[in-house]
């Protein structure tokens, strides 16, 4: 238990008009999520930004908060489950950035922790901050998630993860394996949504580049970001 309360705040994201929207949301927020979310925030949506955008958003309306009361802050996504709650992140012996697990071993130069749940010090918040203003101009998602998820070059103090590295990629199954033993507490959604498909048992080169069994609209409608895409992008 943290001394501080905590102070919950879920941002949407809205392309045209925001107020067809925004009376169900307070129904949400004054409903089912009653007691549990503090404050709403709709911004637009930024198809390349994507989560980062939101954060800063929220990060810069409570930036003077954060300064004053020293605030920790934990920025999450909505692309996982968490299975248990995860107090050990809020510690500040963590680092002043703390993520769940580290995804490469000391020697690779890629190795860093995941950006859908991190927590930050107050100190390293404004150093996101100036970081995203003097490079939030990016081309791709990729080229953003190597900016602001590989790349740690802006945090100036510690980082550290939870977890140690597991033997490969925390999203894959045999490092899952590993880390579910050991109490890792976050399953991401893709995992729920894989299918037995026989293409993915087909020898590659020989197999089409797309299962037939894929569906454009169904996979737009589990990844939010990509909905201004067409088909054939």
């Amino acid at each position: 238990q943290r001394a501080k309360p905590i102070k919950s705040i879920i941002i949407f994201t809205h392309e045209g008009s925001e107020s067809s929207i925004q009376q169900m949301l307070q129904q949400w927020q004054q409903g089912p999520a009653s007691g549990l979310v503090d404050e709403i925030k709709l911004v637009p949506n930024d198809a390349v930004n994507v989560d980062v955008s939101k954060w800063i958003s929220a990060l810069k309306s409570n930036l003077h908060s954060i300064r004053k009361d020293n605030s920790r802050v934990m920025l999450l996504n909505d692309s996982f489950l968490l299975v248990r709650n995860t107090p050990e992140l809020w510690n500040d012996a963590c680092g002043g950035v703390c993520g769940l697990v580290w995804t490469a071993s000391r020697k690779d130069t890629t190795r860093h922790i995941q950006s859908y749940i991190r927590t930050l010090s107050s100190c390293e918040v404004d150093n996101y901050i100036e970081f995203y203003e003097r490079n939030q101009h990016s081309q791709n998602v990729q080229e953003l998630i190597q900016k602001f998820e590989v790349n740690l070059d802006w945090v100036h103090g510690n980082v550290g993860a939870l977890f140690h590295y597991a033997g490969g990629h925390p999203d894959a199954d045999t490092a899952q394996k590993v880390l579910l033993t050991h109490g890792y507490p976050a399953i991401k959604l893709k995992k729920f949504f894989e299918t037995n498909d026989p293409w993915s048992h087909e020898e590659e080169g020989v197999r089409e580049r797309i299962s037939p069994a894929f569906e454009a609209e169904v996979y737009r409608r589990v990844n939010h970001d990509l909905n201004h895409l067409s088909d054939e992008k």
